[in-house]
């Protein structure tokens, strides 16, 4: 408990700061501050409060041409970096090349998306060759978003797809033997009345047990079946011992006299 009246109390804090320094940023006008600089010190502070929104709001109103205007730039793409928005960082840097192509703080952007997109590429070899395939193809989604025409990868989503359709394959036949199997186990059930209907008890039980164990949710369908043919045997310690895995205690004696009053009819 402390130690989370202890975290809550450090979000709070630092919303605090956030609002403070807002506060401070507001009141704050000097003759040397420009409106470029008074953006740049307003996204920081943003950022430092976790609103990235409003900070990536603050870098685009710097205007272009402006002294500070790729120090700007440069921020709004370390946010895109920090939230891991490599999409939007790329299309962000194909729009920023064309106009500072040459700049080393543009080349260090392109280093950090190339190595962010080896990094995806190796997590889907790995998880490849580990048979984790729920992971391979979140990852392959990742990179085709980043590499759209990457042919190794192309090629390794159609084998994905192909197992996928192997594995839908695999359910319908396993579909298809549960329900071969439903239909067995009624089979299984008219062939016991109709051993019940020659006077054959006990090969009929026999099914019925086998019945009751094979499907475990229909036991006390099965129990109670048995239990009938028993109590038309006059066998009454039988049956009431297979009505006890159905009926509560304190049922078992007005339904056995309900059965026999039917009995009797």
């Amino acid at each position: 408990m402390k130690e989370e009246s202890h975290f809550f109390a450090e979000l709070l804090q630092k919303q605090l700061d956030y609002y403070q320094k807002l506060h401070l940023l507001s009141t704050k006008e000097t003759a040397c501050e420009g409106k470029a600089d008074r953006l740049l010190a307003a996204a920081e502070v943003h950022l430092q409060g976790k609103q990235f929104w409003r900070a990536e709001n603050d870098y685009r109103l710097v205007i272009e041409g402006k002294q500070n205007h790729l120090v700007a730039l440069c921020g709004l793409a370390d946010v895109y970096c920090d939230l891991g928005l490599w999409v939007l960082l790329q299309d962000f840097l194909q729009s920023l090349e064309k106009q500072y192509s040459e700049t080393e703080e543009v080349k260090v952007y392109q280093k950090r998306l190339k190595h962010k997109i080896a990094e995806i590429f190796s997590e889907i070899k790995e998880n490849w060759l580990e048979g984790k395939k729920e992971e391979t193809r979140r990852s392959l989604m990742k990179y085709l978003k980043l590499v759209p025409d990457d042919r190794e990868i192309l090629a390794l989503c159609d084998v994905i797809c192909t197992l996928d359709e192997e594995d839908a394959l695999l359910l319908v036949e396993e579909s298809k033997k549960r329900e071969n199997n439903k239909l067995s186990n009624m089979q299984l059930l008219q062939k016991a009345q109709n051993c019940l209907n020659v006077s054959d008890a006990e090969p009929a039980i026999g099914i019925l047990e086998g019945l009751s164990r094979k499907e475990s949710d229909k036991s006390a369908f099965y129990r109670e079946k048995i239990g009938d043919i028993r109590l038309h045997q006059k066998d009454l310690c039988s049956a009431r011992w297979h009505f006890k895995d159905v009926f509560t205690t304190d049922l078992i004696l007005p339904k056995l006299k309900e059965k026999i009053a039917q009995l009797r009819l």
